[in-house]
Formats: structure tokens, sequence, C-alpha cells
């Protein structure tokens, strides 16, 4: 049986949490860096961008659907529905940061002030408080809430947004712990050290 291939560009962007995903659940796969995302390659997706995701006879497009997908089929999720609700909630919270990270990155003054002083220590506090003793947002085990915000934080520091993080000990030690994991360390060290945003 062939491997999974993710199909992405040369950069972390909306691909990077998929791959954490997928290496932190062990999964073997197969990586496409597309560059460029030519017609020939968009006429073979749902909707026409990436990221893209084949394993077998499913191949689907959408961050979101891939995410869902790896982390229901490798128990990323929750104990019941509801928590699995509240850890999409905070999934969820990671694609604003992100979101509201580009918008800064690509506007003016006012949006980067709006992301450093509004957007980001709201979603940073909410992650700070619901990180347990255990050191994870849901129960003792890593769930896709967990990668998520671990990939969020990754993505500030090496965008060397450090000074966001001057209240958060929690999420740095989040961060700390999933890096230093088996399952994370060797894909860490391993990846590209000039990928793109």
């Amino acid at each position: 049986m062939s491997l999974p291939i993710f199909h992405y560009f040369d950069a972390r962007g909306r691909g990077e949490e998929i791959r954490i995903l997928l290496n932190y659940a062990g999964v073997k796969y197969t990586e496409d860096r597309i560059h460029p995302l030519t017609d020939e390659i968009r006429a073979k997706l749902t909707f026409g961008q990436l990221p893209w995701y084949q394993e077998g006879s499913l191949s689907i497009t959408q961050s979101m659907a891939i995410e869902s997908y790896i982390a229901r089929k490798h128990s990323l999720l929750g104990a019941n529905e509801e928590e699995n609700a509240e850890i999409f909630s905070y999934v969820l919270s990671v694609a604003d940061m992100l979101d509201s990270f580009i918008k800064a990155f690509m506007g003016g003054p006012e949006q980067k002030k709006n992301f450093e002083e509004v957007v980001a220590p709201r979603i940073i506090k909410a992650w700070e408080s619901k990180i347990n003793s255990n050191g994870h947002l849901f129960g003792a085990k890593t769930t896709w809430a967990d990668l998520a915000v671990f990939n969020s934080v990754d993505y500030l520091l090496w965008a060397k947004n450090d000074k966001l993080f001057a209240h958060a000990p929690k999420c740095l030690e989040l961060h700390k712990k999933l890096a230093e994991s088996p399952q994370l360390k060797p894909y860490l060290e391993s990846r590209p050290k000039d990928i793109k945003f």
C-alpha cells in the first residue's frame, strides 16, 4: 500500500499544523512541496487551492478538514463529543491567530498594533488559563488542541514574537515539552531551516 501524500507549498502557513499532526501520530507519508501552483495541479483540487492530502482513495483539500480527519483517525480528540467541541474551539482560535498575524504582517502599523495589543494577548490568555496541571489543554493526554497551540506558539516564536509570551509560562512549557517529545523532535530538527512564512 502506498504512503499518504501531503501536498503544500514550501512554507509553514496552513500546512505546518498538518505536518505536526502527521508526525505526532507517527504517520509515514510522502511530502510534495509545490512551487508554483500550476493550473494543471489546481484542476485536480476540489476548491483549486492547497493544502491537499491523499490517502488511499481519499483525496481532500481544506486544512481544517485534513486536520480533523487525522485527529479523529489517530485518537487525538477528547473523551466525549462535548470535549471534542471545546477542542475544536481552541483549534479555531489558532486559525484566528494566524489570520490576524498575516493581516498584521501584510498591513500597516494599525493592524500590527491590533495584533500585538489586542488579538494575540486575548487568545494567548485563553490558552494559558486552559492549560491544566498535566500540561495539556484537555485531560492528561495530547490532543489536537495541544498540537494546534504548539504550532501557533512555535510559529510566533520563529517569527520573533517572543514578547507575546512574557506572561504565558504554561504556553512556553507546553511548546518545550512537545518540541522535545520523541514524536516531534526528529521532524522539527529535520524540517527545512529556510522555510517561508
